[in-house]
């Protein structure tokens, strides 16, 4: 019995502060968990809803990429790490602001002056998408690292630096996506193992 009145007080709290069922639960059974990363926000104006959502969304992603760039940069040597942990640090941003771009607001409502929205990023889409970038951006490095291995087999030294320096515009923004790609993928983004962060940095 007391447990029913709880519930009922519970209930009763959610509707004089009015606020939505769904936006309570933080939930709606159209869009699971399982294939959607989910954020909902609240707000005086709509575009500050929004933003309270898809930021709450782009924490899920940037809590689980965070360690594995930290891992993949100790890869670089030491008196060089502080230096790429900043620019990779960048890249997450970079990453995370363009991952918000396909957030979907899915559901909003108004309620008692302020706004309420539930908002969606489906995972099958975000990891096709970074599947698609990764497949761009290695096949640059890959050309650029060949050809500067090539060069330098010839002993055109110059020419190879010149390929391992523009090899590394690519490399953060690359080894970021796949950290992303393989935190959430059932399978990691498969590279070659005589091409690594390690090698073509240091």
């Amino acid at each position: 019995m007391k447990r029913f009145f709880s519930t009922i007080l519970s209930f009763s709290l959610v509707i004089a502060a009015g606020e939505p069922k769904w936006f309570a639960a933080g939930e709606l059974p159209q869009y699971s968990i399982k294939f959607n990363f989910i954020g909902v926000g609240e707000g005086l104006t709509f575009s500050a809803a929004q933003s309270v959502a898809q930021t709450a969304i782009a924490a899920q992603l940037e809590v689980k990429v965070v360690s594995i760039i930290e891992t993949q940069t100790t890869a670089i040597e030491s008196e060089s790490s502080s230096y790429y942990s900043e620019i990779f640090k960048q890249s997450i941003e970079s990453t995370i602001s363009q991952t918000v771009k396909g957030i979907e607001i899915v559901k909003k409502e108004k309620s008692k002056g302020k706004y309420y929205v539930f908002a969606v990023l489906n995972k099958k889409r975000y990891l096709n998408s970074l599947k698609i970038e990764l497949d761009q951006l290695w096949t640059k490095i890959s050309s650029y690292v060949v050809d500067a291995r090539s060069f330098s087999s010839k002993g055109r030294i110059f020419p190879a630096l010149e390929n391992y320096m523009d090899v590394q515009e690519f490399i953060p923004g690359f080894y970021t996506k796949k950290a992303f790609y393989d935190a959430f993928s059932p399978f990691p983004y498969r590279v070659s193992k005589e091409i690594t962060i390690g090698k073509v940095l240091t």
